[in-house]
């Protein structure tokens, strides 16, 4: 899940809140077929279609509505969550249908981390501040 730019005052307040608050079961995620984010527009976004139970993806708007409530320094995102894996973003314009492929797999997701990017002009250096282990 992306919560954006905070500030490093912030990074505190959010790991306290993740280490109270992230009661999410661990997560079945069955993989599909290629999507595209904005869904109806130029794509910025190639992704893999990831299917959750109904149960666990409720979980977790709630968690992202409490969280959003709770530390208001995250960026409200009116969006329902999309399970999906990231492939590649998308800089210009390209034709849907040479992106689109059929896929199938399954995996169980057991933990989330808490990540900080860096970006430089080679592209973005990823690195983990946290790792938070889900409910079994």
């Amino acid at each position: 899940m992306t919560i954006g730019g905070i500030e490093e005052g912030q990074l505190e307040k959010l790991q306290n809140f993740l280490k109270n608050n992230l009661k999410i079961p661990k997560i079945n995620l069955e993989i599909k077929n290629t999507i595209f984010f904005p869904e109806f527009s130029h794509p910025k976004i190639i992704a893999l279609q990831g299917i959750i139970a109904s149960e666990t993806k409720n979980k977790i708007n709630a968690f992202l509505n409490l969280l959003q409530q709770e530390l208001k320094f995250i960026p409200k995102n009116n969006h329902p969550f999309t399970p999906h894996i990231t492939i590649g973003r998308v800089k210009g314009y390209i034709d849907r249908s040479q992106y689109e492929f059929k896929y199938e797999n399954e995996c169980s997701i057991n933990n989330i981390d808490l990540m900080k990017s860096t970006l430089t002009p080679t592209g973005p250096i990823y690195e983990i501040i946290k790792n938070y282990n889900l409910i079994s």
